[in-house]
């Protein structure tokens, strides 16, 4: 099924992205102590959203240069600026600080993740696509597994510092086997050069989401909240403006099924925000034991997954998807439940299996489907896109996460967070391509 080549590459993008699912899992479980520990609660949602807007401005540069001259570069810029925003983090003294670390980790991750999406399209062949984005997606495993319990052990017994230092010489060993798999491969200057209106489209949009998320971090009246939903919908008209052509045609599938990328990202970080803050200062949990819970929650993802990534799995996309999506909504509802009835907080792993394996199959149809839709020389734009939109939902995700913390109480900003994750999957579940649009992918 894989040439040899493709494994040494395979293996290369799969280490690399479990070390990206390793620092996005860490940082979920950790977070809570680390806001006590800077003083940070006004800074609780920015610490993810800055994340997120620091990949908005690399996923543009680093879409349009590999469908030009190839992955190298983006690659090496990813790998080093990541490695600095985790320095910087381990050694933040103010929440400050650790926002702006968070945003170079964004710069670098950003730019990581998609570039080895990427490849998932430039070097493996349209019949074995599904199976690569399956083992990509299962790459979440070890991490999923370890990553929340590490994290909270090394946050317990030494330090939460310590989560983000002990990365960056696992990140240079991801690119040197990236690299050597890379070897065997020739990449085509395919794509025209991103013209400077595009670059300052990308820059404009990550300001605008910039200002959206700080004026939800600071804003403490419906005021605030209004101008930053205008300020994500001007920026949601931006990304179309610099999408392929393909993408911006009347109800073109690419556009809708990027912006369900977007939507599931936002139901689902909006809920994934939350749970690590309440069973902490909720129900008193550590580190490790908040982890744990985010483990048994993650299985659901892995098998997931799986299923989405079965040969079988290529003609019932969107049948998975609205199963997905109806796994979400499931999930979310239990989990409020259980929140507003005071039931135990074991309860939310089980809830937490069938929203990750919602995500599981929404993310893993919706990106397979995109792929095998997008134009040769529009892969990595099209890709770019696509994160671009994973990017905002997130923002809005953890910006109305960090308004609502600052204006209410934890169990009545987590019930209006989660019922606005419930209505991502209703509107997810109206812009869905038709059933037409699936066949012809």
């Amino acid at each position: 099924m894989f040439s040899r080549e493709q494994k040494l590459l395979l293996t290369g993008q799969i280490l690399g992205i479990m070390l990206y699912a390793f620092d996005e899992l860490a940082i979920n479980t950790i977070m809570p102590f680390i806001s006590s520990d800077l003083n940070g609660d006004h800074l609780y949602g920015a610490a993810f959203s800055f994340y997120m807007i620091g990949s908005l401005i690399s996923v543009v540069w680093a879409g349009d240069r590999l469908d030009r001259k190839g992955p190298m570069l983006p690659l090496v810029f990813a790998v080093i600026a990541f490695s600095l925003g985790l320095v910087v983090a381990s050694f933040a003294t103010s929440m400050n600080y650790f926002v702006a670390a968070r945003f170079l980790q964004g710069v670098g991750g950003g730019a990581l993740y998609a570039v080895l999406f990427s490849l998932t399209a430039h070097c493996y062949s349209e019949a074995v696509r599904p199976k690569v984005i399956g083992l990509i997606s299962a790459a979440w495993l070890v991490p999923a597994m370890l990553g929340p319990v590490t994290a909270g052990w090394l946050s317990d017994h030494l330090s939460w510092r310590a989560v983000f230092i002990l990365q960056v010489p696992l990140l240079f060993v991801s690119l040197t086997t990236v690299y050597v798999g890379l070897r065997h491969f020739s990449f085509n200057s395919t794509g025209s050069p991103a013209r400077r209106r595009t670059m300052i489209l990308a820059l404009v949009i990550a300001l605008l989401v910039t200002v959206a998320s700080l004026a939800l971090s600071f804003g403490t009246t419906l005021n605030y909240v209004a101008l930053a939903l205008l300020l994500v919908a001007t920026a949601v008209f931006g990304v179309r403006a610099i999408s392929p052509a393909s993408m911006r045609l009347h109800r073109a599938p690419q556009a809708r099924l990027a912006a369900t990328r977007g939507l599931v990202h936002f139901s689902f970080y909006a809920a994934d925000v939350m749970i690590p803050l309440i069973l902490v200062r909720q129900y008193a949990y550590s580190a490790s034991e908040a982890g744990l819970v985010l483990v048994i929650g993650a299985l659901g993802w892995t098998a997931a997954s799986a299923i989405a990534a079965a040969d079988r799995a290529r003609t019932q996309r969107r049948e998975l998807i609205l199963i997905g999506n109806g796994l979400i909504f499931v999930g979310i509802l239990a989990s409020i439940v259980i929140l507003q009835l005071n039931w135990t907080p074991l309860l939310f792993a089980l809830s937490w299996v069938l929203v990750g394996a919602g995500m599981g199959l929404v993310y893993n149809c919706a990106s397979a489907q995109l792929m095998d839709r997008a134009p040769s020389d529009q892969i990595g734009k099209t890709s770019t896109v696509a994160s671009m939109s994973d990017a905002i939902g997130v923002v809005l995700a953890s910006g109305l996460g960090g308004y609502l913390l600052n204006n209410l109480n934890l169990v009545s900003a987590t019930t209006l967070l989660w019922c606005l994750a419930l209505i991502g999957c209703l509107a997810l579940a109206l812009i869905i391509p038709s059933e037409k649009c699936f066949r012809l992918g």
